[in-house]
């Protein structure tokens, strides 16, 4: 590797899901708002998907929109 494997972690996409807000704000303070969409353990439900959606709701308001929305259409070209 020419770079430090944390490096390497703006080039992976991420998925949203966690039920504590902590996990989520360190993932994007670490990868970057704009590697990380909406997701769930669909078809797994130990939790709610509604719960680990509402988390996003402490999120600022561009933030939230990229995760919600615009980085599925960015990244799938939608």
């Amino acid at each position: 590797m020419k770079r430090k494997p944390s490096d390497y972690l703006r080039h992976i996409y991420y998925d949203s899901i966690t039920y504590d807000l902590a996990p989520l704000k360190y993932l994007l303070d670490v990868a970057g708002t704009s590697q990380v969409m909406l997701g769930t353990d669909w078809p797994h439900r130990v939790h709610e998907a509604d719960v680990a959606v509402s988390r996003l709701d402490a999120l600022p308001k561009a933030d939230r929109a990229a995760i919600c929305e615009g980085n599925a259409r960015r990244i799938f070209k939608l």
